[in-house]
C-alpha cells in the first residue's frame, strides 16, 4: 500500500508528511461503507460496479493502517545499518 509508508513514523522523516498521511487513513476508515456507496452510486449509477469500488475503498483505509502499524514494529537495527552505509 503506497499510503502506508509514509504514514509509518520510522520511516518518514517528516512529520507533516506522516500526520498527513495518518490523517487520511483515519478519514478514509471512518467513513462509512453505505456512505462511500451512495457517493459512487451517483457517479456511476446502478449495478455492482459501485459495490466493488465502496468496498476496494474501505480496505485500502483498513489496511493501509494495519500496513502502516506492521512497518513501525519492524525491529530498528537493519533500518540504522542502512542509514550508516549511505
Amino acid at each position: 500500500m503506497a499510503i502506508s509508508l509514509p504514514a509509518a513514523g520510522n520511516i518518514t522523516l517528516n512529520r507533516t508528511v506522516r500526520e498527513i498521511a495518518r490523517g487520511l487513513l483515519s478519514g478514509q476508515r471512518a467513513l462509512p461503507d453505505l456512505i462511500i456507496l451512495l457517493l459512487f452510486v451517483a457517479i456511476v449509477g446502478l449495478g455492482p460496479f459501485p459495490g466493488v469500488m465502496a468496498l476496494a475503498l474501505s480496505s485500502v483505509g483498513m489496511l493501509g493502517k494495519l500496513f502502516a502499524d506492521a512497518i513501525e514494529e519492524v525491529d530498528p537495527k537493519p533500518i540504522e545499518a542502512l542509514t550508516a552505509v549511505g
